[in-house]
């Protein structure tokens, strides 16, 4: 469980991209993203919108990122998401502007990679949001190669 951002701004003071509340392993994660060539950020779709433990992800991590180190400039992203009925487009758009706020080359596919399912197994049967998906992940590894001169 991710703490709300109290706005102490101590990231864009100091910064070094990390963010002062240290307890609940956000500055790991993000040390992680900077280290990937790539970041695909996948959501379920809950009341048109991502999870709140997401959004609270999201909006610390771009504040860090945003006023500190500017840690994912540059790298490649990729964003799906998942709903039951709707909201999905909502919630995509939502994991794609993270992606653009914090200067990342986002990759996207035709179809778009929304997929329409209630229960995990149901996934496989939307044909045109997991035809999106594997879209999107090739689009990801061609520009990751490309970009790192394969």
């Amino acid at each position: 469980q991710f703490m709300n951002c109290n706005v102490c701004l101590t990231c864009e003071i100091r910064g070094d991209g990390i963010c002062q509340d240290e307890d609940d392993g956000l500055n790991d994660i993000l040390d992680k993203l900077r280290e990937a060539d790539g970041v695909l950020i996948a959501s379920p779709t809950y009341s048109n919108a991502c999870p709140s433990v997401l959004q609270t992800f999201l909006e610390r991590a771009s504040l860090v990122y945003e006023k500190g180190d500017l840690g994912l400039n540059g790298k490649v992203g990729g964003a799906i998401a998942v709903c039951g009925h709707d909201g999905g487009s909502l919630v995509y758009n939502q994991l794609v502007d993270f992606l653009l706020r914090n200067g990342m080359s986002v990759c996207g596919s035709n179809p778009l990679p929304i997929v329409r399912a209630l229960n995990s197994p149901q996934y496989e049967d939307d044909k045109q949001g997991m035809k999106g998906v594997h879209a999107l992940v090739r689009n990801m590894t061609s520009l990751i190669l490309k970009l790192n001169g394969y």
